[in-house]
């Protein structure tokens, strides 16, 4: 049986967006979004993938929160400029971002709060692990 170690890249891929001039600045956060949080704010959750040793294609959701229903679309607009322009870049010690595809973003009101809005980008993003 051949034994493989898959890095998750999450962490990596939410730490290099902290970096990269967002609208949210180090807002970024992995998995769902903290209570009382300051806006705007992205989110980042795995929701699937396929993997080819050493290579990840996962498929993530982003969201992308903000006061306004115009904040939360540039936010997610942003994030897919950076994403699909991004050349392949070493984003942590062991990931590799190799490039992404995005697919529209979509309005996606929270039921609980209507004050809030959030747009919602979901992303083939290729790491391999080095």
């Amino acid at each position: 049986m051949i034994s493989t170690t898959v890095v998750e890249p999450t962490t990596a891929i939410r730490d290099w967006l902290r970096t990269k001039g967002l609208d949210c600045g180090a807002r970024v956060y992995a998995g769902g979004l903290p209570q009382a949080v300051t806006l705007p704010a992205l989110v980042i959750t795995a929701v699937g993938g396929t993997v080819a040793e050493p290579v990840l294609e996962g498929t993530y959701q982003f969201d992308a929160w903000a006061d306004t229903g115009p904040a939360a679309a540039a936010l997610a607009g942003d994030l897919i400029s950076l994403l699909v322009s991004t050349p392949p870049t070493v984003i942590a010690s062991g990931v590799r971002f190799l490039g992404a595809t995005c697919q529209a973003p979509i309005a996606t009101p929270d039921p609980s709060d209507p004050d809030v809005y959030r747009y919602v980008v979901t992303a083939q993003v290729v790491t391999i692990n080095t």
